[in-house]
């Protein structure tokens, strides 16, 4: 870890990246408090992540039936097997 920020750091201190493109590390945590302060970024995080919760808990209410099925009844093995 202390690598990849050390390098990032004089990358980007160095500007051989427009810091457009690559900020200084600590021009990134600012703009992340900012982001989090201002902006609504932990509503952003927690929308993002009961979207994933929902599609989790559609695949899991399709897919335990249906995996319950096929290693349950031998019609659905038969049609389910690979020839």
């Amino acid at each position: 870890m202390a690598l990849p920020l050390t390098l990032w750091t004089i990358v980007s201190s160095l500007q051989l990246v427009p810091p457009t493109f690559l900020p200084t590390p600590l021009a990134g945590l600012s703009a992340g408090f900012t982001m989090f302060a201002e902006n609504d970024l932990g509503g952003d995080v927690l929308a993002s992540c009961s979207r994933v919760l929902a599609g989790f808990v559609l695949a899991a209410v399709i897919g335990v039936p249906v995996g319950l099925a096929i290693g349950t009844f031998t019609a659905w093995i038969a049609y389910f097997r690979r020839s």
